[in-house]
């Protein structure tokens, strides 16, 4: 009896083990519901952290703790960490491999608010495994990511991170931890905020796809003090603008290799001495002397070498002060037409040249066109040297011809004293006659007067004529 009841116990054993690794999938019915609400799951059962959970559809929200041994989300849903929430994942996280790949399901979204926790002890993947253009987003906004090992951002599916403020944490990992774009989907990092910190990371490393890293604000760190903590593959790049980028031991060296292959470039810098009491080591002007990046060692933070981007264009006129046509002077760049050429350089001043280029489908990046073309295109006569037309001497002659026609009548006017020339072509003419009359010819001081108004009308195809008192 004890013999055969052995075995028993150990099928038991068995199959208690195999329902604490249940798959538990959400409720899409229950588009928005609370992860630790039972409804929200099928079978009104809450995940533990011996289940696989999935998130195929629908809107999670994590607002307490919440556990589980492996994550999947997908169906175009959104698995939100609320104030509050936090959320443990012992083994693979992975964002947009629920779904369908034939029914352009196979993308998620997880978002991240402040105040909120996520702790993945091992692996995050953004996009899935396969489904070649379909994206799945990690959008962080405040709170704290720590991941055991390594973030994937893009994999077979593109995948894009944009982290706006809160800390997402790599450092537990090892070697270039942080992989953007490994595989033939797309990766990219949008950092705006926020503080993302990594033991290395390599870009696009099998050149398959696209993978980009923009730092438009908040701070990149990179712990591993090695040449290669940063690799880059084909096709990639770091886009610094706004944000700084912080990389352990002196690395001037290769921050210079890395500038001059162009896979750390310039973006477009808002700001402009950021840290007036260090003097950079080492600066890179861009192309077209708009944008400059510093590079300093152990002077901002102990034992890294600190990357920034700056303007140049303090004016505000979208030129590098040191070669601007008007340096530090807006006022001589005025564009009172629109054409986005300052009035003062003004190819076709007055004539508005972007309108002008559309109307016409002249693609010009300097905003000069032929205007002759669209002149012409709406009916003025214009001479562009080769089709006829006024030209500059005949245009010329007529102006001083006009000019020789008003000297003549003014000569008229005042052809002869006491006389008066009525342009009546212009003008109908009302002429008063002011008639004195006095006893006494030697005074006129006590005269009375009389106005007898005349209106002058011209005889037909008269132009001009002059009326004088007979003596």
């Amino acid at each position: 009896m004890t013999i055969k009841l052995i075995p028993h116990c150990a099928l038991c054993i068995l199959a208690t083990s195999v329902a604490l690794n249940a798959q538990l999938d959400w409720n899409n019915a229950n588009t928005d519901g609370d992860w630790n609400t039972p409804a929200s799951w099928e079978g009104g059962v809450v995940p533990t952290a011996a289940d696989f959970a999935r998130v195929n559809g629908g809107n999670a929200t994590v607002s307490g703790l919440a556990n589980a041994d492996k994550l999947t989300t997908g169906g175009t849903s959104t698995l939100t960490v609320d104030s509050g929430g936090f959320l443990t994942v012992t083994i693979d996280f992975l964002l947009g491999e629920a779904g369908n790949a034939a029914e352009g399901t196979k993308t998620g979204t997880v978002q991240l608010n402040s105040g909120g926790q996520i702790a993945a002890n091992t692996f995050v993947q953004i996009g899935a495994w396969s489904a070649t253009g379909q994206e799945s987003f990690l959008n962080i906004a405040g709170g704290t990511l720590t991941i055991g090992t390594e973030l994937r951002v893009g994999s077979g599916g593109a995948g894009t991170l944009n982290l706006s403020g809160g800390t997402l944490d790599l450092t537990a990992g090892g070697w270039q931890n942080l992989r953007i774009g490994d595989g033939a989907g797309d990766g990219t990092v949008n950092i705006t905020g926020g503080t993302l910190m990594t033991y290395g990371m390599r870009i696009n490393n099998d050149g398959a796809g696209n993978a980009s890293l923009n730092l438009d604000g908040g701070t990149l760190t990179v712990n591993g003090g090695f040449a290669n903590a940063i690799k880059f593959g084909s096709d990639n790049n770091i886009a610094i603008s706004d944000g700084v980028l912080e990389w352990q031991g002196n690395r001037i060296t290769n921050l210079d290799a890395l500038i001059v292959s162009e896979n750390i470039t310039f973006a477009n810098p808002t700001t402009t001495g950021n840290y007036p009491d260090v003097t950079p080591e080492q600066s890179w002007p861009s192309a077209d002397g708009a944008t400059t990046l510093y590079a300093d060692y152990d002077g901002l933070k102990t034992g890294y070498t600190t990357v920034w981007a700056e303007s140049n264009d303090t004016d505000g006129d979208g030129y590098n002060n040191s070669v601007d046509a008007f340096p530090d002077d807006d006022t001589e760049w005025l564009d009172t037409d629109g054409d986005n050429v300052g009035d003062n350089s003004d190819i076709h001043n007055g004539f508005d040249d972007t309108v002008i280029n559309n109307a016409l489908g002249i693609a010009s990046a300097d905003g000069k066109i032929n205007l002759s073309a669209w002149l012409a295109t709406n009916s003025y006569i214009v001479d562009d040297g080769t089709s006829g037309g006024i030209s500059q001497s005949v245009y010329d002659a007529a102006v001083a011809a006009q000019a020789t026609a008003e000297t003549a009548l003014a000569n008229a006017r005042e052809a002869r004293a006491g006389s008066t020339v009525i342009d009546v072509a212009n003008d109908l003419a009302d002429i008063t006659l002011r008639v004195e009359q006095t006893s006494d010819v030697s005074d006129w001081s006590n005269a009375t007067t009389s106005d007898h108004t005349i209106q002058l009308s011209a005889p037909a195809g008269a132009s001009f004529y002059r009326f004088t008192i007979p003596e």
